[in-house]
């Protein structure tokens, strides 16, 4: 009986085995509301403000977190919508994030990678301007526990 369930059971720990092994050292979902990877998120935000780098131009909402539509540092937040972190010599973090007003409409949204140095941030590649109509939908599916 033992044997029986131990050639029953083989199968089924070698397929977990290996899809275990197929994400070593690869992408991992985080969570929205992980503080490290918001800290990020909000730092490509902040990057994008002092530092105006020549990709924020294709950012349609560039302007108003400018001050274009009366928006200070304070008067928005930045909320990840979908992310996934690698570990590697720090951490590099593959994530959608959406910027909310203070009346919390949607300011604007973006793909970024961030490379977390143990706590040196770099943005290592400018994603494409998300639609906002889609950041929400994501946001909602996020804060509900659906987008995991």
């Amino acid at each position: 009986m033992r044997t029986f369930l131990l050639l029953l059971l083989a199968p089924l720990v070698a397929v977990m085995s290996l899809e275990e092994s197929k994400t070593l050292g690869g992408y991992r979902p985080v969570k929205f509301n992980d503080k490290r990877a918001n800290d990020a998120a909000r730092f490509a935000v902040d990057f994008l403000l002092e530092n105006k780098p020549k990709e924020a131009g294709k950012y349609s909402f560039h302007d108003a977190l400018l001050g274009g539509e009366e928006l200070s540092p304070f008067e928005f937040k930045v909320k990840i919508v979908q992310a996934k972190q690698q570990v590697v010599a720090g951490m590099n973090y593959d994530m959608k994030a959406i910027i909310l007003g203070s009346d919390d409409k949607c300011v604007g949204a973006f793909h970024v990678q961030i490379y977390d140095q143990f706590g040196k941030l770099k943005v290592t590649k400018w994603g494409e301007e998300i639609e906002c109509r889609s950041a929400v939908a994501m946001l909602k599916l996020e804060e509900t526990g659906d987008g995991m």
